[in-house]
């Protein structure tokens, strides 16, 4: 027998291994493609509900769920071509790329709902709005989806969406064509695929990655690759989908018209939570999944007939800036993942966990930061303390004391505390772990149920008032009047819902409640000062002042009712210090155009109004205002605007604007002399 030299096997972490090797083994090809059936089933399952809801087939549902599963099984199919090639893959990486990946994508089959319960949002039911979807779907060639109304708690109704890829549905916060457009166009275009295309995509590039990793590290190759998902995916996916909002505004554009697009896209990023204007405008869309507003807009321009959309000052060097920060945000990025590939090949693990820490934690940090700003604003006006939080950290602080006490013993207090003392404390306190752990693990479970029903109670009421259901709301209220007594918050809420269903003394009850004591709610004290007049306005205004002197909302609050009582000088130094956003710097000069009627400058208050709805267009407020400008300035006009200014209260009852308007109107239809006009409050 011919005897060889001896020749060691191929180590199992070498990039390349022989032609032989390229055939897997049973236990690894079970390994490589146990996700398969696995999310084809979890996809059958979740998308069961969502293909009732939304009229589906049974059909689609398979075909659906079949093609999510081979999306997700991706790095899977991708881990075979490798082998082929010539490429050493220890099976476990590409079987984790494709359930984190497919993990991702079950999002897509979450039926709409909101926060709080499990029940379907309604169906539309306005036999005219159904008609015009229907006209708009056979324009575009999109079968007509299913259409449920999320309904809005205040602002402009301009917010809609699409959702699910197993039987999509549309769902409307607003009346706009445009929107509805904007939102058909992405079933034509197949953009509701963009989120698993990209989470598969990601995890293709995860898995290398991860993959040279030694089989010993499996905990960490875990970790990596789940970071390494989201780097990957937070950059791919804005960056793509960017490309997608482009494309849908001028398909609806086409549909709808270009003019009626702009004016709808306005509207959007009038109450968007990412400002428009300035240096952290320019960062959050660096990173953002939808283009700035100026680069919507002058793409919708360049493709516009000549003449219809003007060009806006500012905008096009706008657009330039946005690129250039995409630019060199796609480069960080790039560079940031490159470098930590490079670091794991190298095997240093804690240099490539900071690189994707990092880049995960600027993606989510800057948008999140934008829409964590606009959340504390109202947290701040509803800002009252509940008991609950202080069980949270109670039951949190005791369950880290029982963490940290055994490795407090054996490695913090030797070293200061001699043997004898450390030993007779220990013998004391030998309980203390497990005890501690108990009654906090007790403390939060507590505090979950309380917070999970308390949840459930708020969505009720809040799904009611944003159908305008407010009896509905009420009744909600009053089944639950023990635990609406308990906490402020749901207490605010029902009592705007009686105010708004005509138990007008019930609920100016209620919110002065609210408003007694050491600790008011300030958003009490600004709707005790829109409903009131006089020296209740005002004395509500200022109070809400002193609570929030930096909120530019009762500084508007007390502006107006500065000037309702005659001090237009106090009016102005009240609304001087303010730092508006987008949509309130609309607010601050409505306001302004008001003081500018009482001085009888009536051209300046034109140009003020109108300015106000350029940043604030359809906004009821400025619309109020409006109205009385033109009363004033073009009393021919006056019963058009009034009008307006009237559909928009309708729309938006949460502003509070009827009494107002009933005085306008009232004064509409008595004769004044000419000379000074204005409209007490």
């Amino acid at each position: 027998m011919r005897v060889g030299p001896y020749r060691a096997p191929p180590a199992r972490n070498s990039r390349r291994c022989t032609g032989a090797d390229t055939v897997w083994r049973m236990d690894e090809l079970a390994l490589l493609f146990w996700p398969l059936p696995v999310f084809l089933c979890l996809t059958l399952a979740l998308g069961w509900t969502q293909m009732r809801e939304g009229g589906g087939s049974v059909g689609r549902l398979a075909w659906t769920a079949a093609r999510l599963s081979l999306l997700g099984s991706a790095p899977s199919l991708a881990a075979l071509l490798l082998r082929a090639m010539g490429f050493e893959l220890w099976p476990g990486a590409p079987s984790l790329a494709s359930c984190l990946a497919s993990s991702m994508s079950l999002k897509m089959l979450n039926a709409p709902r909101l926060a709080g319960l499990k029940k379907p949002l309604p169906l539309l039911e306005d036999p005219g709005l159904l008609a015009r979807i229907a006209e708009i779907s056979s324009r575009m060639g999109v079968p007509v989806p299913r259409t449920r109304i999320a309904g809005t708690l205040g602002h402009l109704q301009a917010l809609a969406g699409v959702f699910g890829v197993q039987a999509p549905s549309l769902l409307l916060a607003g009346e706009r064509d445009a929107i509805i457009a904007h939102e058909l166009a992405h079933l034509s275009n197949g953009s509701l695929w963009l989120v698993p295309a990209c989470t598969s995509a990601s995890g293709v590039a995860t898995m290398l990655l991860v993959a040279v990793e030694p089989v010993a590290m499996v905990d960490r190759t875990a970790f990596v690759g789940f970071l390494g998902i989201l780097a990957i995916f937070l950059g791919l996916y804005p960056m793509l989908n960017r490309r997608f909002e482009l494309f849908c505004d001028l398909r609806a554009a086409q549909a709808v018209g270009f003019v009626q697009m702009a004016t709808g896209l306005d509207k959007i990023h009038a109450v968007h939570w990412v400002p428009s204007r300035g240096l952290y405008s320019v960062l959050v869309y660096a990173l953002a999944t939808h283009p700035p507003q100026a680069a919507r807009y002058e793409v919708l321009r360049a493709r516009a007939p000549d003449g219809v959309l003007p060009e806006r000052p500012g905008d096009v060097r706008r657009v330039r800036i946005h690129r250039l920060a995409s630019t060199v945000m796609l480069s960080l990025w790039a560079s940031a993942v490159g470098a930590a590939a490079l670091a794991l090949r190298a095997r240093d693990f804690w240099a490539a966990i900071a690189l994707l820490v990092a880049v995960v934690g600027v993606q989510l940090g800057l948008p999140m930061s934008a829409m964590l700003a606009q959340r504390r604003k109202w947290s701040r006006r509803l800002g009252a303390r509940s008991g609950l939080r202080w069980v949270f950290r109670g039951g949190a602080l005791l369950v880290f004391l029982g963490f940290i006490w055994t490795p407090l013993f054996r490695h913090v207090l030797p070293r200061v505390l001699d043997r004898a003392t450390v030993v007779d404390l220990w013998w004391q306190t030998a309980r203390v772990p497990l005890s501690s752990s108990l009654v906090g693990a007790a403390l939060l479970l507590a505090a979950t149920v309380l917070h999970q029903r308390r949840m459930r109670l708020r969505a009720a009421i809040v799904s009611a008032m944003a159908q305008h259901d407010f009896m509905g709301a009420v009744t909600v209220g009053d089944a639950q009047r023990r635990r609406l007594r308990a906490d402020p918050e749901l207490r605010y809420l029902a009592a705007v819902a009686l105010l708004l269903a005509g138990r007008r003394g019930q609920a100016v009850s209620e919110l002065t409640d609210l408003c007694e004591g050491p600790a008011p709610l300030a958003a009490a004290l600004f709707a005790l000062s829109a409903i009131s007049r006089g020296e209740p306005a005002l004395h509500s205004a200022r109070r809400a002042v002193q609570l929030l002197p930096d909120d530019v909302g009762a500084r508007l609050s007390l502006a107006k009712a500065l000037r309702d009582s005659g001090q237009h000088a106090m009016a102005e130094r009240a609304l001087a210090d303010t730092r508006p956003s987008h949509l309130e710097e609309g607010h601050v000069l409505a306001v302004r155009a008001l003081l500018a009627c009482d001085r009888g400058e009536w051209d300046a208050a034109m140009d003020l109004v109108t300015q106000a709805l350029s940043l604030a267009p359809g906004d009821a407020l400025v619309l109020r205002c409006r109205a009385e400008v033109v009363q004033g300035a073009r009393p021919d006009l006056a019963s058009t605007a009034l009008e307006e200014a009237r559909a928009a209260s309708r729309a938006n009852p949460f502003a509070l604007l009827d009494d107002d308007l009933n005085a306008l109107e009232t004064r509409l239809a008595t004769p004044v002399s000419s000379g000074r006009r204005r409209v007490p409050g």
